[in-house]
């Protein structure tokens, strides 16, 4: 729904893009989520190494937290999506 095939959401996913400025945010927003909150200091200064700034930093902990928010009223709430669900990983690699 971003604007990425559906190749590259599998990468996404699976943190390996191609590009190593995607995938330093995309593997900081991942061990955010998995670490509840707090990534290695490897993964932060891979990301301020990639070239993004503090603000960027700030704005994906921000986005991280509101996702988690988000993703605990809904899996306590009986809401239904409104979009498509995404497939499992392991389906989508073995078609």
């Amino acid at each position: 729904m971003n604007g990425f095939t559906e190749e590259e959401t599998l990468d996404i996913r699976n943190n390996s893009i191609v590009d190593s400025k995607l995938n330093a945010l995309v593997i900081l927003a991942s061990e955010l989520a998995d670490r509840k909150g707090k990534a290695s200091d490897d993964t932060i200064n891979n990301f301020f190494e990639a070239g993004y700034s503090k603000a960027a930093f700030a704005e994906v902990i921000g986005i991280v937290s509101l996702t988690i928010i988000t993703n605990t009223v809904y899996h306590n709430g009986g809401f239904e999506i409104d979009f498509p669900k995404a497939q499992n990983i392991e389906e989508l690699q073995e078609a």
